[in-house]
This record gives C-alpha cells, structure tokens and sequence, in this order.
C-alpha cells in the first residue's frame, strides 16, 4: 500500500504591491516625451491620449499644405512639330523638387506645437528682408 503524500504548508505570501503607485502620468522631462502606456490601466490610458491631443495636433495633409513649389521644368523631349505651331510642345511640364516646411515635419513626426500662421508671417517676413 502506498504511503500518503502530504503537501507542504504553503507559505503565506505577502500582499502585492500596487505597481501603478509610482505612475507618472505627466510623461518624461516634464511632458516633452510621453507618459507610459500600460494598456487596460485607464490613467495611463488617458494621460496618453491627452498628451498625444497635445503635442501630435498635426496630420500628413497639414505637412503637405506647407509644401512649396520647386523651379519649373521642362522636358527634352518634345512633340514633332508641324511648322505651324513651331518646334513641338515638351511632353512633360512639372514643377519638380517641392519640399515641406521642416518644422511642420518635425513636430509630426517628433510631436510638439507648429502654428501654421505664425510660420507662415514668420517666412514672409524674411523673405520680405531679403528684397
């Protein structure tokens, strides 16, 4: 006959800690980064929606609006011409090498705060001093 297994006490084990006790909701370096996402702990959850409303206000159509033009070109290629109209037309007319403004992209990619206007008094008045 088998001798009886008897199970060893269990310890009692200490109550847990309160992980979430130290959360700091406000985000790193004072809110420059953002605060820790712990998914299904609803003050994180909140306090990263709040900072992201903050500091990504940005969308890729606001970037692509402060694009500006590049210099116009033309192709070499060119329709045969019929002696009426001259030499032909170019085949392809486009205005090449448009860039964004780099603070707009910055502040979408890294967060942060762009106001549109004041960038854009901001360009027109150095331009302005550059007449």
């Amino acid at each position: 006959m088998p001798a009886a297994t008897t199970s060893a006490p269990v310890p009692e084990q200490a109550p847990a800690a309160d992980l979430f006790a130290s959360y700091d909701p406000v985000g790193a370096m004072g809110g420059l980064f953002a605060p820790a996402l712990i998914r299904g702990y609803a003050p994180s959850e909140q306090a990263v929606a709040k900072w992201a409303g903050e500091n990504h206000g940005l969308t890729r159509a606001d970037v692509d609006a402060t694009r500006m033009p590049g210099d116009f070109t033309t192709s070499a290629a060119r329709t045969p011409g019929d002696g009426v109209y001259g030499n032909g037309v170019p085949q392809q007319q486009a205005y090449g090498g448009s860039s964004v403004d780099p603070l707009a992209l910055r502040a979408w990619s890294q967060g942060g705060h762009y106001d549109p206007a004041a960038r854009r008094a901001a360009i027109a008045a150095r331009l302005a001093g550059m007449g």
